[in-house]
């Protein structure tokens, strides 16, 4: 019996569900993938692998950017906080950290690009958020537009955004 050998030369379809498996009759499993692990996919069909991170610090009196400045803004947090992209616009992404203060407040660091541009914790400016230690693992967001929408089951929904 002899090997066949199927060459794929576009991947725009993206990564399929295990309900795709085996469907070689559609055309989304003739440009997908089972797998698609550090690697960005193309409009044009081709696929490059994703840019690493850089290390800065875990101390949050040591950062330095890498010639030396003290100019960027990072914290060693808490290993319950929670990173949770935001993309304003385009060329406008933030880093939302959600980190506990202590079992019953929490604070919100908001990073763009290497500088935190916000910084909220309960109760200031108006800014209420109760959101606690346990119940940061079970926030669930969602962005429309410029706007995030934070909720929980025992928490109202917190808009951050246009409001």
């Amino acid at each position: 019996m002899t090997t066949r050998r199927i060459t794929q030369n576009s991947y725009n379809t993206g990564q399929l569900g295990p309900f795709m498996d085996g469907r070689v009759d559609s055309q989304l499993y003739k440009t997908g993938l089972e797998e698609c692990t550090n690697m960005l996919l193309l409009p044009q069909g081709g696929m490059q692998k994703r840019k690493g991170f850089q290390y800065i610090s875990a101390d949050p009196d040591a950062s330095t950017t890498p010639d030396g400045s003290t100019s960027l803004t990072t914290a060693g947090f808490h290993a319950s906080s929670r990173l949770i992209p935001f993309r304003f616009s385009d060329g406008q992404e933030y880093v939302i950290v959600l980190e506990p203060t202590d079992s019953t407040q929490s604070q919100m660091h908001i990073f763009y690009q290497d500088t935190r541009v916000a910084h909220l914790t309960n109760g200031s400016d108006g800014q209420v958020f109760p959101i606690t230690l346990a119940a940061i693992a079970d926030m669930r967001f969602t962005q429309s537009f410029d706007v995030m929408i934070f909720t929980h089951p025992d928490i109202q929904p917190i808009q951050l955004g246009d409001q």
